[in-house]
């Protein structure tokens, strides 16, 4: 990230503040870097979002005073000269002001501090809009804060972060206190009803060759179905699945990390297990179940099912899963699970020898990982022992012979399929 926070002015506002503790401790989702003076906050999934928090304890001047202070600091650090004469909004939380323009390149929202009459402020930077002398802000083309409910959804979240900082800090937790109380299913319930899928279907080329079926191949065609709303001609269907269920709008796939995904959205009806699909181009008829992705004509294969809400599993699905229990035990490292094994325990642990995540750096963990898992429907929540949070999309199928969610079955998780590739004629089951 480009330390555009970071100056010579700004240590005289932080100088009196303790190295980082607790409350630095990232919102769901976001990887955080802390220096002397400030903390930092992105996701690669949000590519041009970079969030500065800066703290200002001067005890001779008010938190008005402050908050002009530090709109005039990021009006020259950050490229958005607006931002120095902008409208100061005032609620009973803090202050808030934006940048000129169509889209405000500058985001800046305060509230209090821990220590008294402090204020804390956090700059909401996009980088990928440039700010003009007439016009005001400009995006270069789409971008996360030029989308209405994701740029509300990211403000959201500062402002839940800032919240939750002052109470950490007020309350003298640990940063081992402060993780020990987290949950998957705590975190969980911050993906809104009407961002789970309905449903959630396979579709295969005419090559027949998938994850599931291939153990080459890294990659599964998946549509993510979602319910109809009022506005919409007919239900919609979404042709990628690793992304944040509780940050973004499905229906909303202008969005530039779905752009970056390659994601599109095609209309359906009838039934999950019964699929009818449309382009959304309404002189396109409708084509049953398949449809065309670029060079491909993709169809349905199988139905995956839901997850139970809050199901506590007992699962050892993959193909290195006859060494569970020396991992279990302690007997053989964590490191040694191969790509498509994962655990699930019924205390709400699992293990998997890796994780897709498009809101994690290079797209998912770099080998196994373990931590808490929490289902509900089509949606996953993931905390990792590390300190990540994942929230993604999920989906099974039994395999062959079976019926049940057992070592045979697949399973799906935001595109990464893991399987144990079992066949009773091979007798490796």
């Amino acid at each position: 990230m480009r330390s555009f926070f970071v100056a010579a002015g700004m240590a005289v506002v932080a100088s009196l503040l303790p190295a980082a503790h607790a409350q630095d401790i990232p919102m769901a989702g976001w990887t955080v870097k802390v220096s002397p003076n400030s903390v930092y906050l992105t996701r690669p999934d949000l590519p041009g979002i970079n969030i500065g928090i800066v703290s200002d304890v001067r005890p001779d001047l008010t938190q008005q005073e402050k908050f002009e202070y530090v709109k005039g600091f990021f009006a020259g650090r950050a490229a958005c000269p607006s931002l120095a004469s902008a409208e100061t909004v005032t609620s009973f939380a803090g202050f808030s002001a934006k940048s000129g323009g169509p889209v405000a390149r500058c985001t800046l929202i305060s509230m209090g501090h821990w220590e008294e009459g402090g204020l804390q402020s956090a700059l909401i930077l996009d980088e990928l809009v440039e700010e003009n002398k007439i016009l005001g802000g400009v995006p270069a083309g789409p971008t996360a804060m030029s989308v209405t409910a994701l740029s509300e959804k990211i403000q959201q979240e500062v402002t839940e972060y800032l919240m939750g900082r002052h109470q950490v800090a007020e309350a003298g937790m640990t940063a081992d206190q402060v993780r020990a109380a987290m949950s998957a299913q705590g975190l969980a319930k911050r993906v809104s009803p009407d961002r789970k899928p309905v449903g959630m279907v396979r579709m295969i080329d005419s090559s027949g060759f998938d994850s599931v079926s291939f153990a080459g191949k890294e990659d599964t065609q998946t549509l993510l179905l979602f319910a109809k709303r009022p506005q919409d001609f007919a239900a919609s269907a979404v042709t990628c699945m690793n992304w944040d269920a509780a940050l973004f709008d499905p229906y909303y796939y202008e969005s530039p990390w779905k752009v970056a995904l390659g994601c599109d959205r095609y209309f359906w009806r009838g039934s999950v297990d019964d699929l009818d699909l449309k382009d959304l181009d309404a002189r396109m008829d409708w084509s049953g179940a398949s449809l065309k992705l670029g060079k491909f004509t993709f169809r349905k294969a199988e139905t995956y099912r839901k997850f139970a809400r809050g199901a506590a599993l007992d699962v050892r699905v993959g193909i290195g899963r006859s060494h569970f229990d020396d991992v279990l035990a302690g007997n053989r490292s964590l490191s040694e699970m191969q790509p498509r094994d994962i655990l699930f325990l019924p205390d709400g642990r699992f293990m998997a020898g890796h994780v897709r995540a498009s809101s994690l750096a290079g797209g998912g963990t770099e080998g196994p990982v373990a931590g808490q898992y929490y289902f509900d429907g089509h949606v996953v929540t993931l905390l990792l022992d590390s300190g990540e949070v994942v929230y993604g999309h999920a989906g099974w199928f039994p395999g062959a012979g079976s019926s049940d969610l057992d070592h045979k079955a697949v399973v799906n998780i935001n595109g990464w399929v893991y399987t144990s590739y079992c066949r009773d004629e091979w007798d490796n089951c």
